[in-house]
């Protein structure tokens, strides 16, 4: 069985008690995005959009590529906050924070701080789950706004990316986009 597949007979069976189909979405497609959903208020697929800010996907090898909506589906908000999502295939597990609604560097410096911690609380609630095993997934955390409003560059800024591998042992990226080309 692959590895994506047993990651989601490992979340059915750790997490037993909680939502886990209704919160996983799966794509094919060589291109897509995850943007949050203001109806349901938590992400989904959609397709690609250049007048809406998200996470794109690029995927050429038309892998499956699953979308496990976190925030508002398998935690609720007596949970505390969390990350967004987990973007998954049968490799590469990536943390995902959307902070779209930015519209300065100051504000976003401020955002960028909450979706460390968000995305810190979402990895160690889960290496806690799984005992540290991820089943040799190769780990990844993303913080996502818009390409034109982020953090002004820093050494205090390259800082909070060390700190973030050293904390949590997976690197940060402040991208909006994946490619997944990967066998």
């Amino acid at each position: 069985m692959s590895k994506d597949r047993q990651f989601i007979e490992k979340l059915h069976e750790v997490f037993a008690h909680r939502e886990v189909t209704g919160c996983l979405e799966m794509s094919e497609h060589k291109n897509f995005q995850i943007q949050e959903d203001d109806q349901v208020r938590r992400v989904c697929i959609v397709d690609v959009d250049q007048s809406k800010s998200g996470f794109h996907i690029y995927n050429p090898r038309e892998k499956m590529i699953y979308i496990f909506a976190t925030d508002n589906c398998f935690f609720h908000s007596q949970d505390g906050k969390r990350c967004d999502c987990i973007v998954f295939d049968d490799a590469c597990l990536c943390f995902v924070e959307l902070k779209l609604e930015v519209g300065t560097h100051r504000q976003a410096t401020e955002k960028a701080k909450d979706a460390c911690e968000q995305l810190g609380t979402t990895i160690t609630f889960f290496k806690n789950a799984f005992n540290n095993d991820f089943m040799e997934f190769k780990l990844e955390a993303y913080l996502v706004m818009r390409d034109n409003v982020r953090p002004a560059q820093s050494a205090q800024r390259i800082e909070v990316f060390v700190n973030f591998l050293k904390t949590y042992g997976v690197p940060l990226k402040e991208l909006s986009d994946k490619e997944y080309k990967e066998f």
